[in-house]
């Protein structure tokens, strides 16, 4: 390997070793906003590095960054989907199910009536499916379904239904 190319590698090396150093002491600041314009620093940086002077001629001086204004108070904002996982399922939190429990001998369900839980909540048969049971204070859990409706599945059974809640 000639020189200059040798040269020009080891510079290209130790200017991304300084980004990727810059970047994490931006993500270690723990102050919102220290972070943010740290970061908005950063990018300014690398968006204003000079491309790698041609083979034998020497590198250009680097103008100083000029600072970049950071808004006194920042709005938090949903982070949007990245586009890498759009579309896919999203995993499913934990406020997406719940587990409770029916009192009493649990005989079925039939289309829009309504199925009452130990702790109060109220929730309405939403297909046209009906079901014979005979579970004596069968547990239940409401999940969430992927299109955003709630599915209860019922203890001892391998019955489901789409449900939709009341009360």
């Amino acid at each position: 390997m000639k020189l200059p190319a040798l040269f020009l590698l080891l510079t290209f090396c130790a200017g991304a070793q300084a980004q990727t150093e810059e970047a994490l002491r931006c993500r270690a600041l723990t102050d919102d906003h220290e972070r943010l314009a740290c970061f908005d620093r950063w990018a300014a940086g690398l968006s204003r590095s000079p491309a790698p002077p041609p083979l034998g001629k020497a590198a250009p001086a680097a103008a100083p960054a000029a600072p970049v204004a950071v808004a006194a108070a920042v709005a938090p904002a949903a982070a949007p989907a990245a586009p890498s996982t759009f579309g896919l399922p999203v995993k499913k939190a934990a406020d997406d199910a719940l587990d409770d429990r029916i009192e009493g001998l649990f005989e079925g369900w039939a289309p829009k009536g309504l199925i009452r839980l130990q702790s109060g909540q109220v929730w309405r048969v939403a297909d046209d499916s009906s079901a014979f049971l005979n579970l004596k204070s069968p547990k239940v859990r409401v999940q969430r379904n992927l299109m955003g409706g709630y599915v209860m599945e019922f203890e001892g059974s391998n019955r489901t239904v789409r449900v939709k809640r009341v009360q």
